[in-house]
């Protein structure tokens, strides 16, 4: 994830002191963001060349979809730990949509990071999330991608029923 500024699986709002930093790129962890003008969790990423931390996942706090088991909050604290192990383990180099080949009571899309650019296809150790039923694997991507090639242009992904339909209505 070269172009992304990246953060620690450290949670709660732990904040990584400069030092951490500097030695490992970027770090992922769980904190909380703003959104439609309330408080969610977040998967937040800091990097040292950039002054500012970023939020790469606003968390609906609505959002049952996952059961009782896989609240928002949980949801938030196990993407940022898988964010920031595959960060450490191949730099989260290339991102790729898929059907979830080890789940075999049905068809689950996820979002993941592959080792290699040829080989398309998730393994459970590449996960960084799992989509909703009515997500478009596509657009959670895109979403994705644009937020990595610019975070300081472009927000991160909202996981939640309700997607927003513009910037301004995310923010």
């Amino acid at each position: 994830y070269p172009n992304l500024p990246t953060a620690t699986s450290v949670i709660n709002n732990n904040q990584a002191s400069a030092d951490d930093r500097q030695k490992t790129g970027s770090r992922f962890y769980c904190g909380t963001a703003t959104y439609q003008g309330k408080s969610v969790p977040a998967t937040i990423v800091e990097n040292s060349k950039y002054n500012e931390p970023f939020t790469v996942i606003y968390y609906d706090p609505n959002n049952d979809d996952f059961g009782e088991q896989w609240t928002p909050q949980k949801r938030c604290e196990e993407i940022s730990i898988r964010f920031q192990e595959i960060y450490d383990r191949d730099s989260l180099t290339y991102i790729t949509v898929d059907r979830a080949k080890w789940i075999t009571d049905r068809q689950v899309s996820v979002v993941c990071s592959v080792r290699e650019k040829k080989r398309s296809g998730c393994e459970q150790e590449d996960l960084l999330f799992t989509l909703e039923t009515d997500d478009d694997p596509n657009k959670v991507l895109e979403g994705l991608m644009a937020f990595r090639k610019s975070p300081t242009k472009n927000r991160g992904i909202v996981r939640g029923k309700k997607q927003p339909q513009s910037f301004a209505e995310g923010k």
